[in-house]
């Protein structure tokens, strides 16, 4: 497995892919493995491609009865080997979908700029998730799944970031990550210009999110980590000027209701109150729940985002009825946390199971 560092303009990315179970099988990709998914990543013309990272999304339950698709777990993936064969083996039971990422040259042979290259593309050859096939993995033998990429224009991001003192950072790395439901799978990291500047190498249309962190990651316990992100949209034009801002946790608060019959039976201090976001793309760092006081109350911090409320643990004795703030229902919808902001009223109603 290769991690190589591409040089553009003085700045360096390093596609950080740590060996797992599913990277153990390249010189054998059509060993036979239970509940595995095998196959060939080719171009169009059907010649193979190698070092391409292949890995698979499936659909989980979230927060509410609500569900999402997203990785099987973070850097779960394999690159696919000379030949273009893959193996990603111990996958979960059931329907996925399995992507290639590709990891296209930055230059060209003459030492300009590459602009043209390989999406990323879904089983059997599509940029869209929507129109990809449904790989359905079973005990009693792998399933093959052969992607053909799909062609792309390539683009540039450039931009500063700027840190806690709101001034550019000096020196340090950039955290690249993907969104469209890969957060966590293929992440890079790029070096900072001493101007806090950064030029990443052309990449294919998609969503990032950068982030830049301060201080010790991850952070000490109930320490809020200094964070600066941003979000960024691909759509094969080049974005200049992106700026890496210092983002905040955001304050929530509001109440248990409970019928006062069953008050006596509740312990407070044995639950804690936090958010959770909808859409877990581009998550910045750990939630600060906040444990429920005697007079059933609590405070919370969370990153701006749309977000479920929610009670740790549901235990077998209680259960969440209803979240509403200011009176409205938001178990399904969420609550938008927006930067400044400070969320009040938030309800959250316990019933006995």
């Amino acid at each position: 497995m290769r991690s190589p560092w591409i040089v553009i303009a003085s700045v360096f990315l390093l596609f950080i892919n740590p060996p797992g179970p599913a990277a153990q099988s390249q010189s054998a990709a059509r060993k036979t493995f239970p509940n595995a998914i095998v196959g060939t990543v080719t171009d169009p013309s059907g010649h193979p491609v190698r070092d391409v990272f292949v890995t698979v999304l499936q659909e989980y339950p979230a927060s509410y009865g609500q569900r999402r698709v997203g990785p099987l777990r973070a850097n779960f993936g394999v690159h696919t080997n000379e030949r273009g064969e893959y193996v990603l083996d111990q996958v979960r039971l059931g329907p996925c979908y399995v992507v290639a990422i590709p990891q296209n040259v930055a230059t060209t042979p003459d030492g300009g700029l590459n602009r043209q290259g390989w999406g990323i593309t879904y089983y059997p050859g599509t940029a869209s998730r929507d129109a990809a096939k449904l790989v359905i993995v079973k005990v009693d033998g792998p399933v093959t799944a052969d992607i053909r990429l799909t062609p792309a224009a390539l683009s540039i991001i450039a931009g500063t970031v700027i840190g806690s003192n709101q001034q550019p950072a000096a020196g340090g790395q950039l955290h690249v990550a993907h969104g469209n439901n890969l957060f966590g799978v293929h992440s890079a990291a790029a070096r900072l210009a001493a101007d806090g500047s950064f030029r990443l190498p052309p990449m294919p249309p998609g969503t990032y999110f950068l982030q830049f962190r301060e201080g010790t990651w991850p952070p000490p316990r109930g320490e809020t980590p200094l964070i600066s992100a941003a979000r960024v949209d691909l759509d094969g034009r080049d974005v200049i000027g992106v700026r890496v801002a210092p983002i905040h946790m955001v304050q929530g608060s509001g109440r248990i209701v409970i019928d006062p019959s069953e008050r006596a039976s509740l312990r407070p201090s044995d639950f804690s109150v936090g958010a959770f976001p909808v859409d877990v793309d581009g998550n910045p760092g750990p939630q600060r729940p906040g444990t429920v006081r005697d007079d059933l109350t609590f405070e919370f911090a969370t990153w701006p985002a749309v977000s479920w409320v929610r009670l740790s643990p549901e235990d077998g004795m209680w259960h969440v009825k209803s979240v509403r703030h200011n009176g409205r229902d938001v178990t399904q919808s969420g609550i938008p946390f927006r930067e400044g902001q400070p969320v009040t009223g938030i309800e959250v109603e316990l019933v006995r199971r």
